[in-house]
């Protein structure tokens, strides 16, 4: 059974399983390995060889059904280090030489040894895995804040797959908390178990709450705030009054419409004499994408980008603005009063109407769907003119 096994146990390496067929003579000669044994037959005629080749095989075909209809019940509690040997057992189980039967129990025998993860560490894990894939560091921390609240209860020690679907929808329908919020917690936990089944952590996921349900309730009813072109005015006012070195990072949030972390963090070489890069790292949505900057911002956005909470707060108390300010608000005024701007030009006949939408889209770097539930809202007619004229 040694060497049967191979190096997945730490054994021999194993032999193959080969069955191969030559002319010899007048007929033809089946030889190679199967199920631990030598194979040399010779046959009258090829077909007979195709034949016997199939009913020596088999039992492999049974290994491959059986491993494919329980794949949970080998696959559930690996660790990390031992997922890439798992997948070397599993194809030895499909290739490699051994009776089914043995195959099974020796392969539930050795990975039921595997010690379960916690959930802890599997957050943890998780928090890596999105830090790795360039998610915003805000982004990362507010998954993981919401995750922290659902796992304390649990205790450190918790298993992964100890946690129950009762648990999961008392923590996403928790009395108190707006569909909106409710609707964040079942999709955080939903990436999150989503993830650990592709880890193989977990064989299914325990979250059974109906997240369509709740994103009908969680649909926002008032339409997104933005400021007005005279308030605008007035906030491009101040900052060339009390921080002119904050210039261009009003004239990448209000005018290029970047995201408060994004124009932060906007490097000399992504800015152009006409247009903003906003490269794959920076971007919320892991995407490339580019955009144009304005007439009236050539000149003020360039490098570099100077950003200070302390003079961004007076400049906004000069302004007037914090009795109507909320996140993100620079990047909701800009993008509708670009929507505004590209169907005017539309009706003139300057633009294609059915391109406004994805033109929009493209430069916010967002779905349309999600351009108009949290961003655009319809400022007053010809409101675009007069915003693309401050200066």
């Amino acid at each position: 059974m040694g060497k049967v096994m191979g190096n997945v146990l730490g054994m021999a390496r194993p032999v193959e399983n080969l069955l191969k067929w030559r002319p010899c003579g007048t007929g033809w000669e089946l030889y190679g390995r199967i199920l631990g044994r030598r194979v040399r037959e010779r046959h009258a005629d090829l077909s007979a060889v195709v034949a016997r080749k199939a009913e020596l095989e088999e039992p492999l075909a049974q290994v491959a059904s059986t491993l494919a209809a329980q794949p949970s019940s080998l696959r559930t509690r690996l660790t990390p280090d031992r997922i890439d040997a798992y997948e070397q057992f599993e194809e030895w189980c499909r290739t490699k030489a051994a009776a089914p039967d043995d195959v099974l129990s020796a392969g539930k025998r050795h990975w039921t040894r595997a010690a379960p993860i916690t959930a802890q560490a599997a957050a943890e894990e998780w928090k890596a895995h999105l830090i790795a894939r360039h998610r915003r560091s805000r982004t990362v921390d507010k998954n993981q804040a919401r995750l922290r609240a659902f796992l304390a209860p649990l205790g450190v020690k918790t298993r992964l797959d100890d946690i129950t679907p009762q648990c999961v929808e008392k923590y996403v329908l928790r009395a108190g908390n707006a569909p909106l919020t409710q609707l964040t917690n079942g999709r955080v936990l939903a990436a999150f178990f989503g993830w650990c089944i592709k880890r193989r952590y977990l064989a299914q996921s325990p979250l059974e709450v109906d997240l369509r349900d709740l994103a009908g309730m969680a649909r926002p009813t008032e339409t997104p705030r933005i400021l007005s072109p005279d308030q605008c005015q007035a906030l491009w006012d101040a900052a060339k009054e009390l921080c002119p070195a904050m210039l261009p990072y009003l004239g990448l949030s209000l005018w290029c419409f970047l995201r408060n972390a994004e124009a932060q963090r906007t490097q000399p070489h992504q800015i152009h004499p006409d247009f903003v890069e906003v490269l794959p790292v920076k971007a919320g949505t892991a995407s490339h994408r580019t955009v144009p900057i304005p007439l009236n911002m050539r000149g003020h956005i360039k490098a570099p980008i100077y950003w200070s909470k302390r003079h961004w707060q007076a400049i906004r108390t000069a302004a007037k603005l914090n009795a109507v300010w909320q996140e993100n608000i620079l990047r909701h005024t800009g993008i509708s009063y670009l929507y505004q701007h590209l169907s005017e030009k539309a009706k003139r006949g300057k633009f294609q109407e059915r391109s406004v939408i994805a033109e929009v889209c493209r430069q916010a770097g967002n779905t349309s769907e999600t351009a108009f539930r949290h961003y655009i809202a319809l400022p007053v007619t010809g409101a675009s003119r007069r915003f693309y004229a401050v200066r």
